[in-house]
């Protein structure tokens, strides 16, 4: 009899966290549900297939969709949603553009230079340039991180000079605008690309 108290007693805690928690998944941070992705770039804007590739993860297994875009993406592409999944921000590395594909005041050079000036038409040729992230505690502001590439001078290869942060507010009436551009965080001969993050073991 003892044994199926105990039982109960398990069945009625392991139910009630259960229960607990479900509020909490349902508040998933979705921040990162859309990707944008380039499409066969083409300078002639009438082609069909000119434009770019969507993957939203929003409800479970990504659903792929395409629209006519006119920023390309060559290799850097970075966005960020707000909490809900809504697509805020989104660069190719170039250019920073909100929502409605139109690049957000002063959201132009952004890496400025030669590589800038001659893959302008097809967006920053460099893999892994970019990655926005949140600003921890502010939650209407999201720092882009990228870096800066260089074509080869003196005894170096094409490299990595820099790695910079953009840092970007959206208000309450969803109005967008940079607040800081370009600010370099390392000054050193770096990696090509290859940026990624992880959470801090606070879990922030």
């Amino acid at each position: 009899m003892l044994s199926r108290c105990v039982s109960l007693q398990t069945a009625i805690i392991t139910l009630s966290l259960i229960l607990w928690f479900l509020p909490v998944q349902g508040q998933e941070d979705k921040r990162s549900n859309v990707w944008l992705f380039g499409y066969n770039f083409s300078e002639d804007t009438t082609q069909t297939d000119y434009g770019g590739t969507i993957m939203d993860f929003s409800n479970g297994p990504p659903m792929i969709s395409f629209e006519h875009r006119e920023p390309n993406f060559n290799f850097t592409n970075a966005s960020i949603c707000d909490v809900n999944g809504n697509l805020l921000f989104y660069t190719n590395g170039i250019h920073l553009y909100g929502s409605g594909n139109t690049i957000i005041p002063d959201g132009d050079n952004l890496n400025p230079g030669l590589y800038a000036v001659n893959w302008s038409l097809s967006g920053y040729p460099l893999t892994q340039g970019a990655l926005f992230i949140p600003a921890p505690g502010e939650p209407t502001k999201y720092y882009l991180i990228h870096k800066l590439l260089e074509y080869p001078t003196g005894d170096l290869s094409v490299h990595c000079p820099s790695l910079s942060y953009t840092l970007i507010e959206e208000n309450e009436q969803g109005v967008s605008f940079i607040l800081e551009k370009n600010i370099n965080l390392i000054i050193d001969t770096l990696s090509i690309g290859k940026i990624t993050a992880v959470k801090h073991s606070n879990g922030i």
